[in-house]
């Protein structure tokens, strides 16, 4: 994402998510994809200062980013607003599970489906546990 948008994001969520994680000995590695300039990369630097389980990967080219999908064990989005949320699509084409914002972005367009997993917006410790589970059930989730 451009990282200008860090705070809709929802960056300082998803670091407080890892390290609910670390704290109970299952720590899930997240990489941050994306770029914005100098000030935002270096806001977004110590929003996850606490979090080390939190990589900002910066921004990649389109070849890169299919090759990085194919590789992912899933997708987080936990925007505090998100209209819909094309990359969530394409993560899915890709064969990722994804985490998404509850009531938003994708919400309704594939009910019941085990691989897309809607988590509340604030709910870090909901945040926490859908992570996990994308580490724990990656296989029966692609």
């Amino acid at each position: 994402f451009h990282l200008a948008g860090w705070r809709n994001k929802n960056l300082a969520g998803l670091a407080a998510a890892t390290r609910l994680l670390r704290a109970r000995g299952e720590a899930v590695p997240l990489t941050v994809i994306g770029g914005g300039p100098a000030g935002a990369v270096a806001e977004c630097r110590r929003a996850i200062a606490a979090a080390p389980d939190i990589r900002l990967a910066g921004p990649i080219a389109p070849d890169a980013l299919r090759r990085r999908l194919a590789g992912a064990t899933g997708l987080v989005l936990a925007s505090r607003r998100e209209s819909f949320g094309l990359v969530l699509i394409e993560a899915l084409l890709a064969g990722l599970p994804v985490i998404h914002p509850a009531g938003a972005a994708i919400a309704g367009l594939f009910p019941g489906a085990p691989f897309v997993i809607p988590v509340r917006t604030g709910d870090r410790a909901a945040l926490a546990a859908a992570m996990r589970r994308l580490v724990d059930e990656e296989a029966e989730l692609k």
